[in-house]
C-alpha cells in the first residue's frame, strides 16, 4: 500500500450537511464550546481566585518566614518574636482588587491586581500576571507566573 493512494477495497465515508442539519451541527458545537468557556471564566471569581489566593499566600508566607530567620534578628526577645510572627500570618491575607482572564479551558492567563493586608505585597508586584488551567473534573491549576505581554496578546 502507498501512502497517498487510495486501494479501491477501502471504504469512503463522507459527512455532508446541509441546509438546517448544518444549522443545528453548528449551533450545538458553538454550545459545546460556549458552555466550557462560560464555565472557565464564571468560577474563576470562586475556585480560580481561592487557588490563586493559596498560591499566593505560601509565596509571601514563604518570604516572611525567610526575614523570620534572618540573622540579624533579635530571636530571644519575646515582643519580637510575637511582631514577626503576625507579620508571616498578615503575609497570608491576600485579597484581589482585580481579577481579569484570557484564553480558553487549558489555557488561562489571570490578570491579578493584588493586595496583602489592605498593602501593596512586599515582594513580587501589584498587577501579576498567570497562566492557568481549568478542567471540568479537577478544576483550576496554577501553572506559572507570566508576563503582561502573553495577556494582551491572548485573544482564544
Amino acid at each position: 500500500m502507498v501512502i497517498g493512494e487510495r486501494a479501491d477495497n477501502m471504504s469512503e465515508t463522507k459527512v455532508q450537511l446541509k441546509g438546517t442539519n448544518a444549522l443545528i451541527a453548528i449551533v450545538v458545537l458553538l454550545g459545546f464550546f460556549g458552555y466550557k468557556y462560560y464555565s472557565a471564566q464564571s468560577t474563576l471569581a470562586t475556585e480560580g481566585a481561592e487557588v490563586l489566593k493559596f498560591w499566593l499566600s505560601g509565596e509571601y508566607q514563604s518570604h516572611a518566614i525567610d526575614n523570620f530567620k534572618s540573622p540579624d534578628s533579635k530571636v530571644g526577645n519575646p515582643e519580637n518574636i510575637e511582631k514577626r510572627a503576625l507579620k508571616i500570618l498578615d503575609a497570608g491575607k491576600v485579597k484581589f482588587l482585580s481579577l481579569k482572564a484570557r484564553g480558553a479551558s487549558k489555557d488561562i492567563i489571570v490578570r491579578a491586581e493584588i493586595s496583602v493586608n489592605g498593602k501593596p505585597p512586599e515582594i513580587g508586584k501589584v498587577v501579576r500576571y498567570f497562566r492557568m488551567e481549568h478542567t471540568m473534573i479537577s478544576g483550576w491549576y496554577v501553572h506559572r507566573e507570566t508576563t503582561a505581554f502573553a495577556f494582551y496578546t491572548k485573544f482564544w
